[in-house]
Order: C-alpha cells, then sequence, then structure tokens
C-alpha cells in the first residue's frame, strides 16, 4: 500500500517538474512530452512534439495529463492534450471546445475545420450522420 502511494507521488512529482521553456502559466509536464502536438503554438518549446500517438503512448498520455489539469485546471493546454490522449468519442469533443473557448489556437483551428467540413458534407448533400475525412490536421490521436 505505501509503495504505490510512493509510486503516484514519484509519478506526479515527475509529471509536474519544470523544465527549460515552461510557460509562466505552467510547467512543461510528462503530459507535454507525451503527447504536446508540433502543431501547438502553446507546445513549450522544449518539448518537440508528437504528430501520431500509439495506444499504448496515449494510455501513458492519459494519465500523465490527467494530473496534469488536476494540477493546472485552467491552463487550456492540458485539456488539448487530454483530448488527444482520449479515444473517439468520450469526453474528447468538450475538452476541446473548453480549450478553445480558453484560447487555446490549435483547439479553436480544428473546432474551425470540422464546422467548415460539416458545411462542406451539407452543400454536396451529404447526410448529417454520414462520416467524413477529418480535417487536415485535424489528427488529434494520431491514429
Amino acid at each position: 500500500m505505501i509503495s504505490r502511494w510512493l509510486a503516484a507521488g514519484i509519478l506526479f512529482g515527475w509529471a509536474m517538474m519544470a523544465a527549460p521553456g515552461a510557460s509562466a502559466g505552467a510547467p512543461v509536464t510528462t503530459c507535454d512530452r507525451l503527447i504536446a502536438h508540433p502543431e501547438d503554438p502553446a507546445r513549450p518549446p522544449a518539448v518537440a512534439g508528437v504528430a501520431e500517438a500509439g495506444k499504448s503512448r496515449r494510455a501513458l498520455a492519459w494519465a500523465a495529463c490527467r494530473l496534469a489539469r488536476t494540477g493546472y485546471p485552467a491552463e487550456p493546454r492540458f485539456a488539448f492534450q487530454l483530448a488527444r490522449a482520449l479515444p473517439p468519442g468520450s469526453e474528447r469533443r468538450g475538452l476541446i471546445e473548453w480549450a478553445a473557448a480558453h484560447g487555446h489556437t490549435l483547439a479553436r483551428r480544428l473546432l474551425a475545420e470540422a464546422a467548415d467540413s460539416g458545411r462542406r458534407g451539407a452543400a454536396s448533400g451529404a447526410s448529417p450522420g454520414e462520416k467524413r475525412p477529418a480535417p487536415k490536421g485535424g489528427q488529434l490521436s494520431g491514429r
């Protein structure tokens, strides 16, 4: 039991550890290192970013981003990155909308592209439930 708490404490400390290039609001975290998108202007400069994340990486990022979001609930970057770690459906859309509403540039772009894609589909006669390709640059999870 104590070893579980110790491991959780170490993981939390590592996830919250600041690194060079951290923004004024939140430090660079394990969440950033695991799933920050390379095209994200909010990505800390010290982090290269990950365009495509596999299932196991997304699982690790989910845990790290939950911790980061708990430590910095007002940071849109962590909401967006948590959305990237989640499977399609779930709470992903809500997190992206929250991040966009709080100034996250890439989240805003993805929502605008999705809305534009939906309008183009409607104009072409596509049914509302018809699957459409993801917007360019809209790869959230990197399947």
